[in-house]
């Protein structure tokens, strides 16, 4: 391996963790938590690589929104599937 290898066990949502990695002059990230949190470091860092050690690691109220639920407005009823417990 070469280069250097610098670890700093930041703790925080993915928003703080994608900021903190933006700060570094890592040229790759590693990022220990859910998928999408990796997405979110990839967004405010394009130019770095993001990886991520587990890709099935997900978040399961992440994996229970429906597109329309998502959306500001959603269609009435579109989200009763998945607030249904």
């Amino acid at each position: 391996m070469t280069g250097r290898v610098t670890t700093h066990g930041i703790v925080g949502d993915s928003l703080a963790l994608a900021r903190e990695a933006a700060r570094t002059d890592a040229d790759v990230i590693v990022l220990a938590g859910v998928h999408f949190m990796a997405e979110t470091a990839k967004l405010l860092n394009p130019e770095k690589t993001v990886l991520i050690p587990d890709l099935e690691a997900g978040c399961s109220l992440a994996a229970s929104i429906t597109a329309a639920c998502a959306r500001l407005k959603p269609l009435k009823g579109a989200c009763e599937a998945s607030n249904t417990t």
